[in-house]
């Protein structure tokens, strides 16, 4: 019982580092052995995911700039506890629909997981981290001023992730918010698309 919390531990911090960032052979296919039923769920993934790519896609919600994008999710995020109901903030759908395809074959986790397996460790991750961004937006009374910095962006097929450093800062207070991971451009638009504790 102590090595599966352990384990669950390990996973919860290698997990968000695996998503979206590619090792340095990130273009060589990843050869792993797996069972013959673990490489049909893989191949029924594999091409779920496929179906849907399309050359444009859209999101709903969408803000005019990454940093908006950030500020409203996050002011949403003051009153609203649960994450399924932070606009701001991809869907479900969102994820499977536009999302996934682009990010298919990157050299990330989902690569390498059965969709449903990786959709109920996405649930988790966003689940664990929209708490701890929430709990520390409450904190937050009024008037707040935004600090955010991005990394250089990095293209999924067709879309942009944007990694975003943020800091709030308010009434004196200093807040970081490392939980969120990836900003997304969908056309023209942004949204916040992953979130981590």
């Amino acid at each position: 019982m102590l090595g599966f919390f352990i384990m669950k531990k390990i996973l919860y911090l290698l997990i968000p580092i695996l998503l979206f960032l590619n090792c340095k052979k990130e273009r060589e296919k990843i050869e792993l052995d797996f069972s013959p039923e673990m490489k049909a769920k893989l191949e029924a993934s594999k091409q779920l995911i496929l179906s849907k790519e399309k050359d444009t896609y859209q999101i709903s919600n969408g803000s005019k700039t990454p940093n908006e994008a950030i500020q409203n999710f996050l002011t949403k995020a003051i009153q609203e506890t649960n994450y399924n109901n932070n606009p701001f903030l991809f869907t479900e759908q969102e994820k499977l629909d536009v999302l996934y395809p682009n990010v298919y074959g990157s050299g990330t986790s989902l690569d390498v997981t059965p969709i449903e397996d990786y959709e109920r460790l996405i649930d988790n991750l966003t689940r664990s981290g929209y708490e701890k961004t929430h709990s520390k937006m409450k904190s937050i009374h009024k008037n707040p001023r935004f600090e955010i910095r991005f990394q250089s962006p990095r293209q999924y097929k067709n879309i942009q992730g944007l990694k975003p450093k943020v800091v709030v800062y308010s009434n004196g207070k200093v807040l970081e918010f490392e939980e969120i991971k990836m900003v997304f451009k969908v056309g023209n638009l942004y949204k916040v698309g992953v979130l981590a504790p």
